[in-house]
């Protein structure tokens, strides 16, 4: 399998309206591991889809950004973009 070298970071957006609101960079970026086991995908998967994030997955992702998520007001995904 040809793995990228790949931007990891959070997208955020609204609730009503589904507009953009900014993105979230890693403090510390967690490992693919971390994240496959957080996202429960296949350890050969190099998770370059969306995923969601819910309120679990938030409080595991929280030691890794600075600030915190407020889910009530926003919707959240862990975001891949490769790097060129």
């Amino acid at each position: 399998m040809i793995t990228h070298e790949v931007r990891r970071y959070i997208s955020v957006f609204e609730k009503a309206g589904d507009n953009h609101v900014s993105d979230v960079e890693f403090d510390r970026i967690p490992d693919l591991i971390f994240l496959q086991a957080l996202f429960n995908v296949q350890s050969d998967n190099p998770m370059y889809d969306v995923g969601v994030i819910d309120e679990q997955r938030a409080a595991q992702l929280a030691p890794f950004i600075s600030g915190q998520m407020d889910l009530d007001r926003f919707d959240y995904f862990l975001e891949c973009d490769r790097v060129t």
